[in-house]
């Protein structure tokens, strides 16, 4: 409780005596309590992530539709699945989403995912997992950007810094993996920084068109096939599984 003396404010701790009514008044405040920073540190950690506007902020496993298309139920089971297994310094924790389509809601459930998995380490792990989401091409071309931008632009930010964020993201969702033309340059720091997560068992969501063996054929000419069979490989080293998701475009509806 908080009192005002002469101006200035005074915190008095409640005491709570031992009888039933009490109790479970004390329960339901310290719930109520653990509620509200849940609140408070999720919303700090999504605005930090960028994934607050917008249909980001709608992108949450709730609001998944399992009668969407056949089988749309059970991508949600297998995303729930995931949220329940997911831990950080374990072997197997990343998960493919994948599918040929356009419009079938891969970012959906990787966004989803990220948010329930950040919710449920705040409250169950008491851990404030640091969420980031990725848009692989988007993310390289704001590296390239960054070369050529005056270093006291407001709007700059050392390359390194951008390359670390996703190196040390407690949970990283790597949105479209294969729009990126597979460049050595590209390439080698999407390996160096998978290689990096992939030493540390951090868990990584990806999101892509292509299966893993798509990629690791496409990712297979003369100047990119070992860094980029060797990328595919730590993918698949620390894999707790792979998602197909198929059906319609929902865009087009």
């Amino acid at each position: 409780m908080v009192f005002e003396i002469q101006g200035q404010k005074r915190y008095h701790r409640q005491a709570w005596c031992n009888c039933l009514g009490a109790q479970k008044a004390k329960q339901l405040q310290e719930k109520q309590e653990r509620r509200e920073l849940v609140g408070r540190v999720i919303g700090d950690l999504w605005s930090r992530a960028g994934l607050t506007e917008g249909k980001f902020a709608r992108m949450r496993l709730g609001t998944w539709d399992p009668n969407r298309y056949p089988g749309a139920k059970r991508h949600l089971v297998t995303a729930l699945e995931y949220v329940q297994n997911v831990r950080p310094g374990t072997e197997a924790n990343w998960l493919y989403i994948y599918g040929h389509s356009f419009g079938t809601g891969k970012t959906h459930l990787a966004i989803g995912i990220l948010y329930e998995a950040t919710v449920r380490s705040i409250k169950s792990e008491k851990q404030f997992w640091r969420p980031l989401y990725i848009d692989w091409s988007a993310h390289c071309s704001l590296v390239q950007e960054s070369w050529d931008m005056p270093k006291d632009d407001p709007d700059w930010v050392p390359d390194g810094r951008l390359w670390n964020r996703m190196k040390g993201a407690d949970l990283l969702v790597l949105d479209d993996l294969d729009k990126q033309p597979p460049t050595p340059w590209a390439l080698g720091k999407l390996y160096q920084v998978l290689h990096h997560r992939y030493m540390r068992e951090k868990p990584t969501i990806f999101t892509s068109q292509q299966s893993l063996e798509e990629l690791k054929r496409d990712w297979s000419g003369p100047l990119i096939a070992r860094t980029g069979g060797a990328t595919v490989s730590r993918i698949i080293g620390q894999l707790w599984g792979a998602m197909e998701v198929i059906g319609p475009d929902q865009r087009e509806e």
